[in-house]
């Protein structure tokens, strides 16, 4: 249970408060998790015979929330189910086709349109659509986040000891291999 909350605080999406005056406009939280299936938490009902994953911070939240039931990823693998995502396009006008490809420098995504709307915004987990160059203008703050954390391609989030995490454009975790174990220093 405590990996599967570790998981879905990793891949957290966020924007929240906003400075517009006296009508603020709502926050937003979007929780994307990869492989979790629509009857998977205790909010959702579950005709499963595994039964649901017990989630009552998840419930208490989506209690106080809208709740959007009927959508479908974009594609069936990580970088273009992203790039549908962050960017509003349908596949077929996707730049990003295939895991391991990665946005066009001129990619608008919804985190800058909220940007300019006067939201803060920030991504935690796996983005999934940057180049390695942390000054490049495919990279998460490049993109509209005002924050960064985690991994900035799908390869290394499969590793279950990455070999390197970012926050904004710093890598902080550096991993040594000694004797196939890795010691993180």
């Amino acid at each position: 249970m405590q990996s599967f909350c570790f998981l879905c605080c990793l891949v957290t999406f966020g924007c929240w408060s906003c400075d517009r005056g006296s009508a603020a406009p709502p926050s937003i939280l979007f929780i994307l998790a990869d492989d979790l299936g629509y009857g998977d938490l205790g909010v959702y009902p579950s005709h499963s015979e595994h039964g649901n994953i017990s989630t009552p911070n998840l419930d208490d939240l989506a209690a106080q929330s809208m709740m959007f039931t009927d959508a479908y990823a974009g594609a069936p693998v990580c970088a273009p189910s992203r790039c549908t995502l962050m960017t509003g396009r349908h596949t077929g006008h996707c730049t990003v086709r295939q895991n391991g490809q990665v946005l066009n420098d001129s990619e608008i995504t919804i985190a800058s349109v909220l940007k300019q709307a006067g939201y803060r915004t920030a991504i935690f987990g796996k983005w999934g659509l940057a180049s390695m160059n942390p000054s490049s203008l495919t990279w998460p703050t490049a993109k509209g986040f005002d924050q960064f954390f985690g991994y900035n391609d799908q390869a290394n989030a499969h590793n279950y000891y990455p070999y390197w995490m970012w926050q904004n454009q710093a890598s902080i975790l550096d991993v040594c291999i000694s004797n196939g174990i890795p010691h993180y220093t």
